[in-house]
């Protein structure tokens, strides 16, 4: 998983993704387990810090 990758993950979590970046992270959220995991992972983290 590149930084870049990691970086769209965490725009997606915080809803400042860019539309023309959503399908490439959800592309790969969808076939990379890692990315899956680490979405998961920063949701979680955003949830707790949020409420």
């Amino acid at each position: 998983m590149t930084d870049k990758i990691q970086e769209q993950i965490s725009a997606l979590v915080d809803d400042e993704i860019h539309d023309m970046e959503l399908k490439t992270v959800i592309a790969e959220l969808t076939k990379n387990q890692a990315s899956a995991e680490r979405w998961q992972r920063y949701n979680l983290i955003s949830d707790v810090l949020r409420n």
